[in-house]
């Protein structure tokens, strides 16, 4: 019960998130958008770090992302995921501020979709028919959406 619990909260954060989004693009750019939450990222990090992350834990990986054999691939691996993600983040707003808001939510519903082939392609993890299932489901579930006076038309 705690974690559906946990995850209806985040969803709900994360939903006022996007219309929060929204509202902001129709006055500032995407780009001072993405600074400003940035900046806020940061600064919540910074207060984690402080009140509520394992220092002893993170000081032992910082040592070892120094002093790794792979040290060059794990940074090219952290690099890579801090690109992607900005990449993501300026792609989601820009589709914020020209779409409307139930239309990008419908197509971050593929996600698990791009996850499981990737994932599947990347660490060879095995893909089931109750997976190719879903994905189906997904796929048809958006298209049925969205084909009328979505984005895909």
């Amino acid at each position: 019960m705690y974690p559906l619990l946990l995850f209806l909260i985040a969803m709900f954060i994360f939903s006022v998130r996007g219309v929060v989004v929204k509202m902001l693009t129709k006055k500032v750019s995407i780009e001072t958008v993405m600074v400003m939450i940035a900046g806020i990222n940061l600064l919540m990090i910074l207060l984690a770090y402080m009140f509520l992350f394992n220092k002893e834990r993170i000081n032992q990986d910082m040592k070892l992302l120094m002093t790794a054999n792979d040290a060059p691939v794990l940074w090219g691996i952290l690099i890579f995921a801090g690109m992607v993600s900005l990449g993501f983040a300026f792609v989601y707003f820009h589709m914020i501020k020209v779409h409307k808001l139930y239309h990008v939510s419908l197509l971050l519903a593929t996600l698990p979709v791009f996850v499981l082939l990737s994932s599947y392609f990347i660490l060879g993890e095995k893909i089931n028919y109750k997976h190719l299932v879903a994905m189906f489901i997904i796929i048809v579930g958006l298209i049925m959406l969205e084909t009328h006076q979505g984005i895909l038309t």
